[in-house]
């Protein structure tokens, strides 16, 4: 992948901060999910709260874990958009864009 998305800051109880490493308009955010992954395991996420930072390179996030659990800063998280499906010729999947990209230059490599 060419970013983690976001990066887990800190955390006060069920409250985590997290960084978003990557670029979206900031009306995608609140209310968006989002699933962290910690070597314990894995953990879902509500978008509470969306904040560029004056002079640093990425906005900061405040979400709402969806169980109490820690999550370590350094931890990874990415948008939850559910598991992959077909529908027709449609694939939804996360890390859609990266796959797509390799396969495009993959067929123009063997071209």
């Amino acid at each position: 992948m060419d970013h983690p998305g976001f990066v887990a800051v800190r955390q006060r109880a069920r409250l985590l901060w997290a960084e978003f490493r990557g670029h979206m308009l900031p009306r995608y955010f609140r209310g968006g999910r989002v699933r962290f992954f910690m070597p314990a395991g894995e953990v879902g996420a509500l978008v509470t709260a969306h904040k560029p930072r004056r002079g640093l390179a990425f906005p900061i996030c405040r979400l709402r874990l969806d169980r109490p659990v820690r999550v370590p800063p350094g931890s990874i998280g990415m948008w939850d958009v559910g598991p992959p499906r077909v529908r027709g010729r449609w694939l939804s999947a996360c890390a859609c864009d990266d796959v797509a990209g390799v396969a495009v230059v993959l067929a123009a490599m063997a071209e």
